[in-house]
């Protein structure tokens, strides 16, 4: 592992004893940061950054854990090769960055404004906790897995590689998003508290928005042969509002009512429970439109098409 002073950002000096070396201030100064490099031949390199800005850069095969929490810390920045297993701390602090590129790469905390690039080989990238919110994977890879546990709200994740799978656990607040769901992938938001959205454009894609807290969620686009399921709405205003041909869209429970879809010909679209009635699907020739339960007269299943 090496150590050296950020030419650019002048006033940190190294300070290692084994695998793990710190960034520190030299005497006199008020800023400053490093720059790490892990390979690996190195055991686990550790890294400390308590000033934040610090640049690591870990090798193919490497292990790199690097502490970049505290208020005072932040936009911390680590490079993951191809293999190699890296953790970014940024508790209590924002901004910090990985490009993976093949490897296992994982934000433990953020308090926000976290991102992730996901390329390369089967790269599998985890962002565990956004506290305050707006944290991005900007790009999952083919075969990757790209998963954000918890968020306080307005995360994203584009799940663009084909056979990827991507996974939103949980959306506090709302307004999260899966921007984009490649061929034959997989993307899930398990829980939202409103306002949430899939794009779930890829051909043979699975896509599944599982628990609408409040209102407003949507899947915008079933693409060709696509699977897209809205588990259960509670509040009001959920839809699927493109079902494209041979995709097969379905919303299981609308409690608030007022939910919709529009369905191409050829796509099958059902609304399984609407108990406050509202539901609706725009149904073009060739559809096959079902509401199966609604109260009398509350619900039609064959509007007028008005999808793309």
């Amino acid at each position: 592992m090496t150590c050296s002073p950020d030419p650019k950002q002048p006033g940190g000096t190294c300070s290692c004893n084994g695998p793990r070396c710190d960034c520190l201030l030299a005497a006199g100064s008020n800023t400053g940061t490093c720059d790490f490099a892990c390979t690996s031949e190195s055991p686990a390199c550790a890294v400390g950054c308590p000033q934040g800005s610090c640049q690591t850069a870990c090798a193919p095969q490497s292990v790199c854990n690097v502490d970049c929490s505290g208020q005072q810390a932040g936009k911390c920045e680590t490079s993951c090769g191809a293999g190699a297993v890296c953790n970014l701390d940024c508790a209590g602090t924002g901004d910090c960055s990985i490009p993976c590129s093949g490897g296992n790469c994982t934000i433990p905390s953020c308090v926000g404004t976290c991102s992730m690039q996901c390329t390369g080989d089967h790269p599998t990238c985890l962002i565990k906790n956004c506290t305050g919110g707006s944290c991005t994977i900007d790009s999952c890879s083919a075969g990757g897995s790209c998963n954000i546990d918890t968020c306080r709200g307005a995360c994203k994740v584009a799940c663009d590689g084909a056979a990827a799978t991507c996974r939103l656990q949980a959306c506090t607040g709302g307004d999260c998003g899966i921007t984009k769901c490649g061929p034959g992938a997989t993307c899930n938001i398990d829980s939202c508290g409103g306002g949430c959205t899939i794009v779930c454009d890829g051909t043979k894609a699975s896509c599944r928005l599982g628990t609408c807290t409040v209102a407003g969620c949507n899947i915008s686009e079933c693409g060709p042969n696509a699977t897209c399921t809205i588990g259960t709405c509670q509040g009001a205003g959920c839809g699927i509002q493109h079902c494209a041909s041979g995709a097969t869209c379905t919303i299981e429970t609308c409690s608030g009512g007022g939910c919709n879809m529009q369905c191409a010909a050829g796509s099958t679209c059902i609304v399984h429970n609407c108990p406050a009635g509202g539901c609706n699907i725009g149904c073009q020739a060739g559809a096959t439109c079902t509401v199966e339960k609604c109260p009398a007269g509350a619900c039609n299943a064959h509007q007028s098409y008005q999808g793309p």
